[in-house]
């Protein structure tokens, strides 16, 4: 018995500096907002539609000239690469064509039709 409120406490011990850093929120960056950010650049940025563009050419290039010699390993890699590079085509692009999500207004909403007292 001794030992498990030992144990306890030792736990509680070592968990409290986490719990004491968790509650007084800094208002700094975290270390990983930089590397993501660039992260996003790379993927929606000319370099992406390059890529993009040269693993949708290379992939179905490989599936249509070369699909009877591969084993089932290799045709999944390709498919994989080849949903990859449409994925990050896509991305790029709907983000140069200007699409950033959904957009939902508030407000009262406009009747659609207008009708006239004329007879």
């Amino acid at each position: 018995m001794n030992k498990i409120l030992l144990l306890a406490f030792l736990l509680l011990l070592a968990a409290a500096p986490a719990v004491h850093a968790a509650s007084t929120g800094g208002g700094g960056s975290l270390p990983w907002d930089t590397p993501l950010q660039t992260l996003q650049q790379d993927l929606t940025g000319p370099v992406a539609k390059g890529v993009s563009l040269v693993a949708i050419v290379g992939a179905g290039f490989v599936l249509m000239f070369l699909h009877a010699e591969m084993n089932s390993l290799m045709k999944i890699f390709v498919w994989l690469v080849l949903i990859v590079g449409l994925v990050m085509g896509a991305n790029a692009f709907m983000t140069t064509a200007g699409g950033s999500g959904a957009e939902i207004t508030y407000g009262k909403p406009k009747p659609k039709h207008t009708y006239s007292s004329r007879c």
